[in-house]
């Protein structure tokens, strides 16, 4: 199923998105806990499910694991929002798209120290559909047409650490380091201090879709390395 697409959320935006991935002869799962948003779009897409998305048990049921391409759209909750992110990304579902929808919403990313940033509305859906289709970095919040919220997850090491200057790699990569998820805590870096980086760590980093890749794909070679 990997060119195949679900959309979890199925308002205004939700539905116009699966309308034009299915005009792009694209196969499309719909995911709502309203039933009637998705009779709204049965008959467009190939399967549909009324459930709860920030359940893992009933989400994974869908099948939605098959699935490589998936759009959050939910109207109003960034809490849900990322709580499916993180079950997804948990799933290792290579690209994930996630709607920022309001002013607030908008606020607290730019106190990340994120400027590029839209708000998504229902004239987007041709938009989101056609860039859906594209090949983009895996586990990603899309901010604009090139810019990202990336979540790195930090593999294995040999000697069990990477030694790592935010300073050095925002240079090297051209990206802004935001913070070190570990565990169940965030953790902030200081620009000249050495932060030693353990398996499981997650890196929270924007920029350019090319450039957070390049640096996800640069701790995949170094794996084991180290």
């Amino acid at each position: 199923m990997s060119k195949d697409y679900c959309v979890i959320g199925i308002g205004n935006l939700g539905r116009e998105v699966v309308k034009n991935l299915v005009s792009l002869n694209k196969n499309v799962m719909a995911i709502d806990k309203n039933e009637s948003r998705i009779r709204r779009v049965s008959h467009l897409v190939f399967s549909s499910f009324v459930i709860d998305a920030t359940r893992p048990f009933d989400l994974e049921k869908t099948g939605i694991r098959n699935f490589e391409n998936v759009f959050i759209a939910l109207e109003s909750n960034i809490k849900d929002s990322v709580l499916i992110s993180g079950i997804l990304s948990s799933w290792r579902i290579r690209y994930i798209t996630v709607k920022v929808f309001d002013d607030f919403q908008e606020y607290i990313l730019k106190k990340l120290g994120l400027k590029k940033l839209i708000l998504l509305e229902k004239t987007e859906g041709k938009k989101i559909a056609w860039k859906l289709t594209l090949n983009l970095p895996s586990n990603f919040f899309l901010i604009s047409q090139k810019d990202c919220l990336s979540l790195i997850s930090i593999p294995f090491f040999k000697k069990g650490v990477f030694e790592l200057f935010k300073d050095k790699i925002e240079q090297d990569f051209e990206v802004k380091i935001l913070a070190i998820f570990r565990k169940e805590k965030i953790i902030s870096l200081k620009n000249d201090k050495l932060f030693l980086l353990k398996e499981g760590d997650l890196i929270v980093c924007y920029g350019t879709i090319i450039n957070t890749s390049n640096l996800k794909n640069f701790f995949d070679q170094v794996k084991g390395a180290q």
